[in-house]
């Protein structure tokens, strides 16, 4: 499980979902975005792993690790927690989803659906504005995990670094990916 979390980790840094130089402590963020007037929403990283294929033979499986954000859990810089008007998966690929189950379960056709390689991280948390409005998504920071911050900044409180691309776990994630 380790392996796989640690290989998730390195996969979110080199997609550039979150850089370690923009680390800042948890009260600086806050402060700076009082003083600034501008929101921030502010969340932890969660680490999950899973045996996959864990209904198949041994040599059929295998660990995954998956790197989320508490998306259930965000709050802005006054300690609120965060609102969001828009949610989640939308409805043209949920519509999809299901046409596409009904077929596959008809005489000799058989359906998969499958999400690209990295979908939600494919996105630039930047690129928001135009698909949602100005202002709709505000700068995000995330908590980096105890064991993940860098032995060389062990200094900085409650450690956060500024999300730059879209991540699992965030509320509208499947609406941005989508």
């Amino acid at each position: 499980a380790k392996k796989a979390l640690d290989k998730e980790w390195n996969k979110l840094l080199d997609r550039g979902c979150f850089k370690l130089e923009s680390m800042k402590p948890k009260a600086k963020v806050i402060q700076e975005a009082l003083d600034q007037a501008k929101k921030a929403h502010i969340m932890d990283l969660m680490e999950l792993s899973h045996i996959k294929n864990a209904e198949q033979p041994k040599e059929m499986q295998s660990w995954k690790g998956r790197m989320v954000c508490c998306g259930h859990k965000i709050k802005d810089q006054e300690g609120f927690y965060a609102a969001f008007n828009q949610m989640g998966t939308s409805a043209t690929s949920m519509s999809a989803t299901k046409i596409l189950d009904a077929i596959a379960r008809l005489p000799e056709c058989s359906g998969q659906d499958a999400d690209a390689i990295g979908a939600y991280t494919q996105m630039p948390l930047s690129d928001t504005a135009r698909l949602l409005g100005v202002n709709v998504i505000p700068e995000t920071w995330v908590i980096i995990p105890k064991h993940r911050r860098p032995k060389h900044r062990g200094d900085v409180v409650d450690p956060c670094v500024r999300l730059e691309r879209n991540l699992y776990g965030h509320p509208l994630a499947g609406l941005l990916w989508d």
